[in-house]
Protein backbone atom coordinates (compact mmCIF):
# COMPACT_ATOMS: atom_id res chain seq x y z
CA UNK A 1 0.00 0.00 0.00
CA UNK A 2 2.77 2.44 0.91
CA UNK A 3 4.53 1.74 -2.41
CA UNK A 4 1.38 2.64 -4.33
CA UNK A 5 0.92 5.89 -2.41
CA UNK A 6 4.60 6.76 -2.92
CA UNK A 7 4.32 6.14 -6.67
CA UNK A 8 1.15 8.23 -6.91
CA UNK A 9 2.73 11.09 -4.98
CA UNK A 10 5.91 10.97 -7.07
CA UNK A 11 3.84 10.98 -10.26
CA UNK A 12 1.77 13.90 -8.98
CA UNK A 13 4.96 15.75 -8.12
CA UNK A 14 6.40 15.10 -11.59
CA UNK A 15 3.25 16.23 -13.38
CA UNK A 16 2.88 19.36 -11.25
CA UNK A 17 6.56 20.16 -11.85
CA UNK A 18 6.04 19.80 -15.60
CA UNK A 19 3.02 22.11 -15.37
CA UNK A 20 5.03 24.69 -13.43
CA UNK A 21 7.88 24.57 -15.92
CA UNK A 22 5.49 24.90 -18.87
CA UNK A 23 4.03 28.00 -17.20
CA UNK A 24 7.51 29.55 -17.11
CA UNK A 25 8.53 28.60 -13.58
CA UNK A 26 12.23 28.74 -12.77
CA UNK A 27 13.55 25.28 -11.91
CA UNK A 28 15.95 26.57 -9.22
CA UNK A 29 13.28 28.72 -7.56
CA UNK A 30 10.88 25.78 -7.58
CA UNK A 31 13.56 23.58 -6.01
CA UNK A 32 14.24 26.16 -3.29
CA UNK A 33 10.54 26.46 -2.38
CA UNK A 34 10.02 22.70 -2.43
CA UNK A 35 13.11 22.01 -0.31
CA UNK A 36 11.97 24.58 2.25
CA UNK A 37 8.70 22.72 2.60
CA UNK A 38 10.63 19.48 3.20
CA UNK A 39 12.44 21.08 6.13
CA UNK A 40 9.19 22.20 7.74
CA UNK A 41 7.44 18.92 6.88
CA UNK A 42 10.33 16.89 8.26
CA UNK A 43 10.33 18.84 11.51
CA UNK A 44 6.57 18.37 11.91
CA UNK A 45 6.88 14.65 11.14
CA UNK A 46 9.74 14.27 13.64
CA UNK A 47 7.74 16.05 16.33
CA UNK A 48 4.61 13.96 15.71
CA UNK A 49 6.50 10.69 15.29
CA UNK A 50 9.05 11.09 18.08
CA UNK A 51 7.06 13.49 20.28
CA UNK A 52 10.09 15.77 20.32
CA UNK A 53 12.40 17.52 17.93
CA UNK A 54 16.00 16.82 18.79
CA UNK A 55 18.85 16.65 16.33
CA UNK A 56 21.79 14.49 17.33
CA UNK A 57 25.12 14.21 15.53
CA UNK A 58 24.04 10.81 14.14
CA UNK A 59 20.79 12.30 12.82
CA UNK A 60 22.63 15.31 11.37
CA UNK A 61 24.91 13.04 9.32
CA UNK A 62 21.91 11.07 8.07
CA UNK A 63 20.03 14.29 7.26
CA UNK A 64 22.99 15.68 5.34
CA UNK A 65 23.53 12.51 3.28
CA UNK A 66 19.82 12.05 2.62
CA UNK A 67 19.51 15.69 1.62
CA UNK A 68 22.23 15.30 -0.99
CA UNK A 69 20.45 12.31 -2.47
CA UNK A 70 17.02 13.95 -2.44
CA UNK A 71 18.24 17.18 -4.01
CA UNK A 72 19.99 15.14 -6.69
CA UNK A 73 16.88 13.07 -7.35
CA UNK A 74 14.59 16.06 -7.53
CA UNK A 75 16.98 18.20 -9.56
CA UNK A 76 17.46 15.49 -12.19
CA UNK A 77 13.73 14.67 -12.23
CA UNK A 78 13.00 18.35 -12.82
CA UNK A 79 15.59 18.48 -15.61
CA UNK A 80 14.11 15.36 -17.17
CA UNK A 81 10.51 16.65 -17.17
CA UNK A 82 11.73 20.04 -18.38
CA UNK A 83 13.34 18.46 -21.46
CA UNK A 84 11.23 15.34 -21.94
CA UNK A 85 7.68 14.08 -21.94
CA UNK A 86 6.24 13.59 -18.46
CA UNK A 87 4.50 10.41 -19.67
CA UNK A 88 7.92 8.90 -20.39
CA UNK A 89 10.09 10.47 -17.69
CA UNK A 90 7.88 9.90 -14.63
CA UNK A 91 7.34 6.15 -15.14
CA UNK A 92 11.07 5.70 -15.68
CA UNK A 93 11.77 7.67 -12.49
CA UNK A 94 9.34 5.40 -10.65
CA UNK A 95 11.37 2.42 -11.85
CA UNK A 96 14.19 3.39 -9.49
CA UNK A 97 12.95 0.59 -7.27
CA UNK A 98 14.81 -1.83 -9.56
CA UNK A 99 18.03 -0.39 -8.16
CA UNK A 100 16.50 -0.15 -4.69
CA UNK A 101 15.78 -3.86 -4.94
CA UNK A 102 19.42 -4.76 -5.55
CA UNK A 103 21.34 -2.28 -3.35
CA UNK A 104 20.06 -3.59 0.02
CA UNK A 105 20.92 -7.12 -1.11
CA UNK A 106 24.42 -6.05 -2.19
CA UNK A 107 24.93 -4.30 1.16
CA UNK A 108 23.65 -7.42 2.96
CA UNK A 109 20.82 -5.48 4.58
CA UNK A 110 18.24 -7.84 3.05
CA UNK A 111 18.13 -11.30 1.52
CA UNK A 112 17.12 -11.91 -2.08
CA UNK A 113 13.85 -13.75 -1.48
CA UNK A 114 11.90 -15.61 -4.16
CA UNK A 115 9.46 -12.71 -4.49
CA UNK A 116 12.36 -10.39 -5.41
CA UNK A 117 13.62 -12.88 -8.02
CA UNK A 118 10.25 -12.46 -9.76
CA UNK A 119 9.99 -8.69 -9.25
CA UNK A 120 13.40 -7.78 -10.61
CA UNK A 121 13.01 -9.05 -14.22
CA UNK A 122 9.42 -7.81 -14.45
CA UNK A 123 10.32 -4.31 -13.27
CA UNK A 124 13.44 -4.24 -15.43
CA UNK A 125 11.36 -5.15 -18.48
CA UNK A 126 8.97 -2.31 -17.65
CA UNK A 127 11.88 0.11 -17.57
CA UNK A 128 12.78 -0.73 -21.16
CA UNK A 129 9.20 -1.17 -22.40
CA UNK A 130 7.69 2.15 -21.26
CA UNK A 131 9.82 4.55 -23.33
CA UNK A 132 9.40 2.42 -26.46
CA UNK A 133 5.65 2.16 -25.86
CA UNK A 134 5.33 5.95 -25.54
CA UNK A 135 7.33 6.43 -28.76
CA UNK A 136 4.95 4.06 -30.54
CA UNK A 137 1.95 5.97 -29.24
CA UNK A 138 3.47 9.27 -30.39
CA UNK A 139 4.07 7.82 -33.87
CA UNK A 140 0.48 6.57 -34.03
CA UNK A 141 -0.84 9.98 -32.98
CA UNK A 142 1.04 11.71 -35.80
CA UNK A 143 -0.42 9.45 -38.50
Amino acid sequence: MAEAVASILRAAYGVSTKMGLLEGGNRNTMLLIISSSWIVGGAVYAFLHEKRFRITWKKARFIFLSSLFVVGIVNFLMLAVQHGDASTVIPIANMSFVIALLVPVALKMEKLAAKKWVQWPVRSAQLFYLPKHNELLECQNTI
